[in-house]
């Protein structure tokens, strides 16, 4: 049995509340306190398993776990706890709220909040590894658990269309912008553009090109269809990634992806099986593998990656994680 304790930072809308999710920031959350251990009291869980702290939760949450003799167990899905430099690559907040956010890690590092962490697990090896050389508190035992996508795979085979793809969020770290300066000046290859995000208006001065097609946000399993018929799946990030989802789909599917060749992405690709790599902010680079790719001879992904991302496995490893403490 899962019992889910969830806050949603979306929630947060008056003054009173950003206030109060400051305070969880830093530990200081009373609400978090009660609710959870009135939850703790009446479910008896064996472990606590924690995603997202950040913003709405935060240590408290330990705190109220190590109280109850609750062992704990915290999944990376960023840079963060490694320190204020982590909060900064790892996506485009506000700058304030990076500001805020860096403060409250450097408070909490000092008090040593994330050494009460029993067991941490990290989706790859690139980000135990970043992990392991630069945070400031104990990594006590871990686990290497990637991602899963629950993707049912039809048995009939999907004709590829003539497109690239780029599926994901509409900011500066991801690189879209850069993406489309590209595509602007290839007009005989086409792009698909799916997301939505901060550089939205930006984004859709694009549409001007015919090459070009902007599509909101959609549910994922339009996003999957997309994935499934796309020639070659792009996602140019700027910034370290942990175990992007697009990567995992578009390699379930069996769709080429080109990356950069850095960071996680060396672990998860195979250069020239698997899909591409580029040089890492060398987006003349970028351009040549794209058209490199325009002009072979489309081709599918070799290695059955299902079993490498399926629920099933992922939940083999979790309780293997859980029987240990």
């Amino acid at each position: 049995q899962v019992v889910v304790f969830t806050k949603k930072s979306s929630d947060i809308i008056s003054f009173d509340q950003k206030i109060e999710a400051i305070k969880s920031l830093f530990g200081f959350n009373n609400k978090v306190d009660q609710e959870l251990s009135a939850l703790i009291n009446k479910q008896k869980p064996d472990v606590a398993h924690f995603h997202n702290l950040y913003p709405s939760i935060g240590p408290t949450a330990y705190y109220v776990c190590k109280k109850k003799n609750i062992p704990i167990v915290q999944t990376i899905h960023n840079y963060r706890l490694s320190g204020p430099k982590g909060v900064f690559m790892s996506r485009g907040d506000s700058l304030i709220y990076s500001q805020i956010l860096s403060l409250s890690i450097l408070f909490n590092l000092r008090k040593k909040v994330y050494d009460l962490v029993d067991h941490f697990i990290f989706p790859s090896r690139f980000t135990y590894n970043y992990y392991y050389k630069h945070v400031r508190f104990k990594i006590k035992t871990h686990t290497i658990i990637s991602h899963f996508v629950d993707i049912k795979i039809s048995v009939k085979p999907v004709k590829k269309s003539n497109y690239f793809l780029f599926a994901g969020r509409f900011s500066q770290e991801k690189g879209i912008i850069l993406l489309l300066q590209i595509f602007s000046k290839l007009p005989k290859i086409n792009l698909i553009v799916v997301g939505g995000g901060p550089q939205k208006d930006i984004v859709n001065r694009y549409k001007k090109y015919k090459n070009i097609t902007i599509l909101p946000w959609m549910n994922k399993n339009k996003v999957h269809r997309y994935i499934r018929k796309a020639r070659v799946v792009i996602f140019p990030s700027l910034s370290f990634e942990v175990m992007p989802l697009t990567v995992i789909e578009s390699l379930v599917f069996g769709t080429q992806i080109v990356v950069p060749n850095r960071g996680v992405f060396i672990e998860l690709i195979k250069n020239g099986q698997d899909g591409k790599l580029f040089d890492f902010e060398d987006f003349d680079n970028l351009k040549e593998v794209i058209i490199d790719l325009h002009r072979s001879k489309p081709k599918k992904v070799q290695t059955d990656y299902r079993k490498y991302y399926s629920p099933e496995n992922h939940f083999i490893a979790l309780m293997k994680v859980y029987k240990k403490l």
